[in-house]
């Protein structure tokens, strides 16, 4: 079987191509970790729970989407965060000591491209952010009497629908541990979400770069075959 000349040359392309996968696949995560895409998603995330999305949306919603200027595009399609919403709930957040110390830079040392927001908060130091925040800005005796004080008040000037949800979420709840359970949930099924953007933003990655090392290296398939076809030695090595 491996004297036949036709089956020799597709094994020496899916071994090139199997290469040049790898080659892309890594070259994407270096991509990916440089530009710091799933901190900026996992911002992006906690911004769509804590305030709604509001500043991203109130943007687009001043101008059509390709009447925004260029500048304005690509601060939308590279996630670039807001100076208004660190002043808002998800800005409070992420300066609270529980969530900032996750982080691998300061805010004052991070380069151009690094970030100074955590690439991975669990669901446990979410929920206990969340309470820490609102029972600090509540009164009465007990973490729970505190909280809802908090909420009904909003004396975290949170946005309102996000107010609702956790407000729902309190309403559903006997006691603290339930309520955890429930904003646990909460992160989590977000959190779900937040990993197919992740993987999406990837796959443009990995085309855009794939397409261009395929125009560096000149991958054409059909010449590689040819050669392979003809350059009996070639084909001998990449089979062995």
């Amino acid at each position: 079987m491996f004297d036949n000349t036709a089956f020799n040359v597709v094994l020496g392309l899916v071994f090139v191509y199997l290469l040049y996968s790898l080659l892309v696949t890594i070259l994407s995560e270096l991509v990916a970790s440089a530009l710091g895409i799933r901190q900026r998603l996992l911002r992006v995330a906690i911004e769509r729970m804590l305030i709604d999305g509001y500043f991203n949306e109130k943007v687009v919603e001043k101008q059509h989407w390709f009447s925004l200027k260029l500048l304005e595009r690509m601060a939308l399609f590279l996630l670039h965060e807001r100076k208004a919403v660190r002043h808002s709930f998800s800005g409070r957040f992420y300066n609270y000591p529980s969530i900032k110390y996750l982080s691998e830079h300061e805010s004052d040392n991070r380069s151009l491209f690094s970030q100074s927001k955590p690439a991975y908060i669990s669901a446990d130091t979410f929920a206990g952010t969340i309470i820490s925040m609102l029972a600090e800005k509540g009164m009465g005796e007990g973490i729970m009497k505190r909280v809802r004080y908090c909420l009904r008040y909003n004396n975290m000037h949170i946005e309102y629908e996000t107010l609702k949800q956790i407000r729902n979420i309190l309403d559903n709840s006997d006691g603290l541990e339930d309520f955890t359970a429930g904003l646990k949930m909460w992160f989590n099924e977000t959190m779900d979400r937040a990993n197919g953007w992740y993987k999406s933003r990837l796959r443009w990655v990995l085309f855009l770069i794939g397409f261009g090392l395929a125009v560096a290296f000149r991958v054409d398939t059909i010449q590689i075959a040819r050669s392979l076809t003809k350059d009996k030695d070639a084909r001998g090595q990449l089979v062995n």
